[in-house]
């Protein structure tokens, strides 16, 4: 009888059942990482997330997109909106622009701002400053919502 190969041998079962497991744990990790690399999770990762509740000082405006996400309108404004981060902290008219984003299911703090400026529908944008709270009810694109605060920054 000839020596059977390396390659020729049967694994047994166990071995058989591990080497599989292992290589789908291994494909499954190479998925994530392309998935969120490409930016396909949805609004995880989202740039702009918030860390801490709204509190603009003197001269400073947070235009603030609060979502979730399972929402699809709020999915369809994430490109928007990450085209509208070029503005974060720049200055029009001596104020400063901040672009935030917070996830009304997030992190506590991100749910306690969502409740402090009576969010109830999503995807909801609003400009915040030290005198006041205004909802943008404009075109959810990234010129028009743009457009929007460097409007009120120079008129303020």
């Amino acid at each position: 009888m000839a020596k059977k190969g390396i390659l020729a041998r049967k694994m047994k079962k166990p071995e058989c059942a591990a080497m599989v497991a292992l290589v789908v744990v291994i494909l499954m990790v190479g998925v994530y990482f392309l998935v969120k690399k490409n930016k396909l999770l949805g609004m995880e990762g989202f740039d702009g997330s918030m860390n801490e509740k709204p509190n603009p000082g003197e001269k400073e405006v947070i235009f603030v997109l609060f979502f979730v996400d399972w929402c699809p309108h709020c999915k369809t404004v994430k490109p928007e909106w990450e085209k509208l981060m070029k503005l974060n902290n720049t200055k029009v008219n001596g104020n400063t622009i901040k672009i935030q984003a917070a996830n009304a299911e997030g992190s506590q703090v991100e749910k306690d701002a969502a409740r402090d400026n009576n969010v109830e529908g999503y995807p909801t944008i609003k400009l915040i400053s030290q005198s006041q709270v205004l909802d943008y009810n404009g075109a959810r694109n990234a010129e028009e919502m743009g457009k929007f605060v460097k409007d009120y920054c120079n008129k303020n």
